[in-house]
């Protein structure tokens, strides 16, 4: 163990002792608007000044100025009564080098945080924020260590309460599943995008449910699905998707910053990750995000239990009637129907 990490330790072990006076850096918080309503992001501007002689060392985890916020970084109360972390929480190793970034004497940095999606703010009230305190400089001061607690800021939010991440997760836990849209780590910006994507895939299934009841096997059918054999199964495929987008208790996460589209773990219905592509996707038409939701609600096992055997439009049309029925983007581009095809 390094002797820079060994002083790094030893002053997690102090840091109760220290006190916030001693702070070579300090922390700074300032609302963009201190009137919102409840269907408007909240954004706080976070800024760290080295105010002593030499540079400090940032621990990134404790920040916003990380690749991702997985952490409890503020205090967030509405009325005086404290509201729920929505966010990650993260179990990591040591520190490495890269964890940390260096601030320089005198300089400061600062950046935009978002936090409808990482605390529960919707309900209307008065809210109070701050931070935790909880940036770390790798080596003590003379004064031991710094804790940097933050200013804090208040807004007032007013309008309707939107359904709560929370609320809705509790209630989950203690009783049956209902019909039901919910959001996990979304902005309110984005889960008005998620509810027209819903509302989208919602509609591409009850048509192609009621398409394909009906028995329709022409040219759109063979595009896809290739036989005549497979009428069967993707009737049943779509009544189960449809039933699942009326139905069931449909969480989208909108947390995820990966390039692609979306992702779920098949065997744990009916979570949704959406990622970066989804939203430059238009809610309807070819690779759309009604149409992504489709793809991903096949996806489970109490669905249809489809693969990725194939992406893309070209791809899919060269599949084999076996191949093309376990195909989440046969699917989706049925669903869809663009360029429009006669049932």
């Amino acid at each position: 163990m390094s002797r820079k990490f060994q002083l790094f330790l030893a002053a997690i072990a102090v840091l109760c002792a220290v006190p916030a006076q001693a702070a070579p850096v300090a922390v700074e918080l300032r609302a963009e608007r201190a009137e919102l309503t409840t269907s408007d992001d909240v954004y706080v501007r976070f800024t760290v000044r080295n105010l002593g002689r030499r540079a400090q060392d940032l621990l990134l985890w404790n920040t916003p100025f990380g690749a991702d916020i997985d952490s409890d970084l503020f205090v967030v109360t509405r009325d005086g009564a404290p509201v729920a972390y929505l966010g990650a929480l993260a179990k990591r190793g040591a520190p490495a080098a890269e964890d940390f970034a260096r601030l320089p004497p005198g300089r400061s940095v600062s950046g935009r945080v978002e936090l409808t999606s990482l605390y529960d703010m919707s309900q209307p009230g008065s809210y109070e924020i701050s931070y935790r305190g909880a940036v770390r400089d790798l080596v003590p001061s003379e004064t031991g260590l710094a804790m940097m607690p933050s200013n804090t800021v208040r807004i007032d939010v007013t309008g309707d309460a939107r359904p709560s991440d929370a609320e809705f997760m509790k209630a989950m836990a203690e009783q049956a599943a209902v019909a039901s849209l919910s959001y996990t780590r979304c902005t309110a910006t984005q889960q008005t995008g998620v509810a027209e994507a819903v509302g989208a895939a919602s509609a591409y299934a009850d048509e192609a449910r009621i398409v394909l009841a009906g028995g329709a096997t022409g040219p759109r059918f063979m595009t896809w699905f290739k036989s005549a054999s497979n009428l069967s199964a993707a009737a049943n495929n779509f009544f189960k998707i449809d039933e699942a987008f009326d139905t069931k208790p449909v969480v989208v996460d909108c947390g995820c910053k990966k390039q692609y589209y979306a992702y779920v773990y098949p065997n744990q219905p009916y979570k949704i990750y959406v990622c970066r592509a989804f939203w430059t996707a238009p809610v309807r038409g070819t690779d759309s995000r009604g149409g992504t939701l489709i793809h991903e609600m096949s996806h489970f096992d109490v669905v249809a239990n489809t693969d990725d055997i194939a992406y893309g439009q070209a791809a899919c049309k060269n599949l084999t009637a076996a191949q093309a029925i376990n195909n989440a983007d046969t699917h989706e581009y049925y669903a869809e129907n663009t360029p429009v095809q006669a049932n």
